[in-house]
């Protein structure tokens, strides 16, 4: 049974906050190395970016019997993880509205609440590292 979830407008606005400051952050700042969890901006970029594919597919493939086979997200250059971020934003943004309850995570089903709350706590952990 699918039925209608919507995003938070608070994390769509905070999705499009970390796109535009990615956008125009420069190179070697994105390249620059980080102390913490990420290599750099760019590397928190990309886990970001590849936490919105992740969901986007667990909800696409929901109904799958068994855990999808995860695609692989192109590593794309440094100056690119702002535009490859708002893509794959969108999709999941896009997904979001008729997820069904349970949904696929690389670490199993959960429901789609707390696959938001995940993808939320994601979204904040990034921003920390881009300001």
């Amino acid at each position: 049974m699918r039925r209608v979830t919507t995003a938070p407008t608070a994390l769509a606005d905070e999705i499009d906050r970390v796109v535009a400051k990615l956008r125009t952050t420069p190179g070697a700042r994105l390249a620059a190395p980080l102390a913490g969890p990420f290599a750099s901006r760019a590397a928190a970029a990309r886990a970001l970016a590849l936490t919105f594919a992740e969901a986007a597919q667990g909800i696409e493939d929901a109904a799958l019997p068994a855990m999808p086979l995860w695609r692989p997200l192109p590593v794309l250059a440094d100056l690119a993880v702002g535009d490859q971020v708002k893509v794959v934003a969108h999709d999941f943004l896009t997904a979001l509205v008729a997820a069904p309850s349970l949904v696929w995570t690389p670490t199993g089903r959960v429901p789609v609440s707390e696959l938001l709350l995940e993808v939320t706590a994601s979204v904040a952990e990034v921003v920390r590292f881009l300001l």
